[in-house]
């Protein structure tokens, strides 16, 4: 939860949850004792794999999915920033990935195969 979360979380109503789902960073989380004190915020982990594995079969799921293809199909889902990768040059994709904070997805390709 780097300064971008935090700042949201100053945004957040009295009451407020931040859910977290992604650590890109790789540092310990540090967060303002105020906001979780005075703001009542609270700050919850979750984890996609876990979820599908319990809820992937459900209607919620299902309802979802339907949601997000409707969203796809009206244009209202931008892919993130990233770059193809050649599946030959997966080395440097992953020294992109292990390097210093990156914004840009490393996606490999197979399509050269």
């Amino acid at each position: 939860m780097g300064k971008a979360a935090i700042t949201l979380m100053k945004y957040l109503e009295h009451g407020g949850t931040m859910v977290t789902y992604g650590g890109m960073s790789r540092q310990p989380i540090t967060l303002p004792t105020g906001l979780l004190i005075f703001n009542d915020i609270k700050v919850v982990g979750y984890w996609m794999s876990r979820w599908h594995d319990k809820n992937g079969k459900s209607e919620e799921a299902q309802a979802m999915i339907s949601e997000l293809c409707d969203w796809s199909k009206k244009g209202k889902l931008k892919l993130p920033r990233h770059r193809m990768v050649p599946l030959m040059d997966y080395k440097s994709a992953i020294e992109t990935t292990i390097g210093p904070y990156s914004t840009e997805k490393q996606i490999l390709s197979m399509e050269s195969l």
